[in-house]
């Protein structure tokens, strides 16, 4: 059975998973030309760095602390929840209001 996507990741440093060293862009950009299966960043993806993921090939991300820090579940942190690829840009799409 083939798979629906693949993760990469941690793209970006995390606390989620401490453990985890992020990759860099250009080893991001080399898994995206290498799968036939949509790949999802995932890993300290934010607000601030979201957009640093354009042109990398990514078809997706993975945010999980951005949520729910966002929903004030640990602190508050500002991260906008939404963006959408076209033809290998980002744009963002607005984001989660309190």
């Amino acid at each position: 059975e083939t798979p629906d996507y693949l993760g990469v990741g941690a793209v970006f440093a995390t606390s989620t998973k401490q453990d985890a060293r992020p990759v860099s862009y250009e080893t991001v950009q080399a898994i995206c030309r290498a799968v036939s299966i949509p790949a999802v960043a995932i890993g300290g993806i934010g607000r601030d760095n979201l957009l640093a993921l354009s042109g990398s090939g990514v078809d997706g991300v993975a945010l999980v602390s951005g949520i729910f820090f966002r929903l004030g579940y640990r602190g508050g942190m500002p991260v906008s929840a939404g963006a959408v690829r076209t033809d290998g840009t980002w744009k963002k799409t607005g984001g989660i209001r309190k």
